[in-house]
């Protein structure tokens, strides 16, 4: 629609959808603003409902938005990342370990160069299912329990462990990158109605979380035992317990970050090991399985010393031990060819010195 000499565009030409790639004509007639009224009235197809002759037009493509990336390795170490291509309203619930969902599911070859038909592995198909409890492979469980709803999102991994599934992709050949995309159309109720509801939730994890360890998903495993430290932590600071809450509160939360460490061992994080081990020997000194594990850790990382003072720790609480023993005997071991080549270099600076002195 026109207004004089300017064209005032309608709410149709202006808005782009942010799904759009089109573009948008922008009118700056910054130079007819310092030319006199009466000159610019003057020119040719200068007529009311005309556009000025020299009037200025520039395609502005639209800015495109970009893809928000987050976080979902259970290690929170940026080592896998989702995309997220459908935002969650505002305030949506976000999934729970434990919580039931229904979600939306394709699988696809990472291969862009195939034709879509042969690229498809699976889907887009509704699936129902417990998060975490290990029913799709791992990197699925991360995904979903990353989620909120009304979100979609994108994920890919080439790691056969991250996408092993008996069920989703059972009979498909895969070689290479797979990806995943994954739309949240429900979620239960996640909220706790008491401290008991807390408790009994992460009961349940720690119970499920031991379970995937010993089918080794341990990034699921991982994942899960960090929730629970998570979501009693809160309960704890929160205050309000009485003490038979707070206790089994503590205890839950004690043996969770215990089995954070033996993830993180499984994954071969040292240093990430030790540190979690730490955390629960500042919580209960002398605790027999985080010293084991920290002086596993402390050994791999060179740190031979460290790792003897706790092995022996453990030792002399646990006598019987195979384990600590085993452990024990390996890092004397390390403290004797250490011991022995800093005789043999002190032997050969003497001689050196000797002979040239």
């Amino acid at each position: 629609m026109w207004h004089g000499l300017v064209e005032a565009p309608s709410a149709e030409t202006v808005d782009v959808g942010r799904a759009s790639a089109q573009c948008r004509a922008l009118y700056q007639d910054e130079v007819e603003q310092l030319i006199p009224v009466e000159l610019r009235r003057s020119r040719p197809n200068a007529g009311l409902g005309q556009p000025p002759a020299d009037r200025t037009v520039r395609q502005v493509q639209q800015a495109e938005k970009a893809p928000k990336l987050v976080d979902i390795s259970a290690t929170r170490d940026n080592s896998l990342w989702k995309r997220i291509l459908v935002e969650p309203p505002v305030g949506s619930p976000a999934v729970l370990p434990g919580a039931e969902l229904r979600a939306k599911i394709t699988a696809t070859l990472g291969d862009e160069t195939l034709p879509l038909e042969q690229r498809l592995l699976h889907g887009p198909k509704e699936h129902c299912w417990t998060a975490g409890s290990g029913t799709h492979c791992q990197l699925l469980e991360l995904m979903v329990c990353s989620m909120q709803l009304g979100e979609t999102c994108t994920a890919s991994s080439s790691d056969k462990q991250m996408m092993a599934d008996a069920g989703l992709l059972c009979g498909s050949t895969i070689i290479g990158e797979v990806e995943f995309v994954v739309s949240l159309t429900a979620v239960s109720d996640c909220r706790f109605e008491s401290a008991h509801g807390v408790i009994k939730w992460a009961g349940e994890q720690k119970a499920a979380a031991a379970n995937a360890l010993q089918r080794s998903l341990v990034h699921l495993s991982l994942l899960q035992y960090s929730a629970i430290v998570r979501e009693l932590t809160h309960l704890i600071e929160g205050g309000g317990l009485d003490d038979v809450v707070l206790q089994e509160a503590q205890s839950c939360r004690l043996a969770s970050r215990l089995n954070r460490g033996l993830c993180l061992l499984r994954l071969g994080l040292w240093q990430r090991a030790a540190d979690a081990c730490t955390e629960v020997l500042q919580e209960e000194e002398g605790n027999l399985k985080a010293l084991f594990r920290r002086g596993k850790a402390l050994l791999q990382l060179g740190k031979i010393k460290e790792a003897m003072a706790d092995l022996t720790q453990a030792n002399q609480l646990d006598p019987e031990s195979r384990e600590v023993a085993q452990q024990l005997r390996q890092c004397r071991g390390l403290l004797k060819k250490a011991a022995d080549k800093a005789t043999v270099l002190e032997k050969q600076r003497s001689k050196s010195t000797e002979k040239w002195g």
